[in-house]
C-alpha cells in the first residue's frame, strides 16, 4: 500500500488522482485527521503502509517562521520517530522536496551540486531531507522539485503569481535585459508521470526533477502574456542574478512545450468561469 501525506496540496492531490487511476493501492491523508504538526494524529496512516509519500508542510517562502520549524522539520523528526517505532512494514519514504535546497548558480544544478538554501523554507526542506536519510529505519529517496506548474495552483507560486500581474497590469520586476533567472518548470503531469516511475525504478537517494525547457522570467512571462492575448509590463532592475535550473531527466521528456501548456490551462480556466 501507498499512503500519501498532505493530499490536499497541489502536488499531493495529483499524486494521488494519479495512482488511484493508476489502480494502485494508495490512501490520502490530510488535516483534520493527518496533522503533521500534531503527532497524535501520526496512527491514522495504515499499517499496511509500504510506501510514504511525505508531501505535507508548508509551500513556498512566504509563511510565518516558526511554521517551518513547527509543521516542517520537528513535525519530520516526530513523524520519523513514530514510523520506526510504530509502523515498520514501511519500506520507502519517498519525501517530496524542493530545488531551494541548492546555492543558485550559473550553470545547472545536480544532485551534487553546492547546497546553500537562500531562505528559511529551502533550509528546512534541507534539514528535513537530513533527519530523514539520519534516522529513517528504512529506505529514503529525496525528490528535489523545480517549479511545478499546472491548473489549480494559486499565488504566490511563480506562473500563477506572473499570471495575476499580468491580468492586472503590474509591471514585472526583471533582472537586467535578459530577465535572469534562467528556470526549467515543469508541468504537474510530467512531473506526476516522473514520481510514479521513480517509485518503483530508482534506488537513487536524492533526485532532481525540473522540465525540459529553459526559460528566463522574461521568457515565460512573454509566453503567459501570449496565452492571455495580454503584453507584460517590465520593469528592468540593474540587479543580477544566478540561474536556478536543473539537469533534466534524460529518460524522460514532455512532448508538449511550455507555451502549449499555458493556452491549455489558461482555455481550461475560461471554460470553469
Amino acid at each position: 500500500m501507498i499512503t500519501i501525506l498532505g493530499t490536499t496540496g497541489f502536488i499531493g492531490s495529483a499524486l494521488k488522482a494519479r495512482l488511484l487511476l493508476d489502480k494502485k493501492s494508495v490512501t490520502g491523508l490530510s488535516r483534520p485527521v493527518f496533522d503533521l504538526a500534531k503527532p497524535k494524529t501520526y496512527s491514522s496512516i495504515p499499517k499496511e503502509t509500504e510506501i510514504l509519500i511525505h508531501s505535507a508542510g508548508p509551500a513556498g517562502p512566504e509563511h510565518a517562521e516558526n511554521r517551518y520549524w513547527r509543521e516542517c522539520v520537528q513535525a519530520t523528526y516526530d513523524l520519523v520517530d513514530f514510523i520506526n517505532k510504530e509502523r515498520k512494514n514501511i519500506q520507502l519514504i519517498a519525501y517530496i522536496s524542493s530545488g531551494a535546497v541548492y546555492r543558485a548558480s550559473n550553470s545547472a544544478l545536480t544532485e551534487t551540486s553546492e547546497l546553500g538554501p537562500s531562505n528559511l523554507y529551502g533550509m528546512s526542506r534541507l534539514l528535513s531531507e537530513n533527519i530523514i536519510s539520519s534516522k529513517a529505519n528504512c529506505r529514503s529517496v529525496h525528490m528535489r522539485l523545480f517549479f511545478p506548474y499546472g491548473p489549480g495552483q494559486k499565488s504566490p507560486r511563480l506562473i500563477p503569481e506572473l499570471t495575476r500581474k499580468i491580468i492586472a497590469g503590474e509591471a514585472i520586476l526583471l533582472n537586467g535585459e535578459e530577465g535572469l533567472p534562467k528556470l526549467n518548470p515543469i508541468y504537474i503531469d510530467d512531473l506526476i508521470s516522473q514520481i510514479t516511475s521513480l517509485l518503483e525504478n530508482t534506488n537513487k537517494k536524492v533526485i532532481n526533477i525540473g522540465g525540459s525547457e529553459l526559460v528566463t522570467i522574461k521568457n515565460l512571462a512573454e509566453k503567459i502574456g501570449a496565452s492571455l492575448n495580454k503584453i507584460p509590463v517590465f520593469k528592468i532592475s540593474n540587479n543580477t542574478s544566478s540561474n536556478f535550473y536543473t539537469m533534466n531527466n534524460k529518460s524522460y521528456e514532455e512532448n508538449i512545450s511550455i507555451q502549449n501548456r499555458l493556452f491549455a490551462m489558461n482555455q481550461q480556466g475560461k471554460h470553469n468561469d
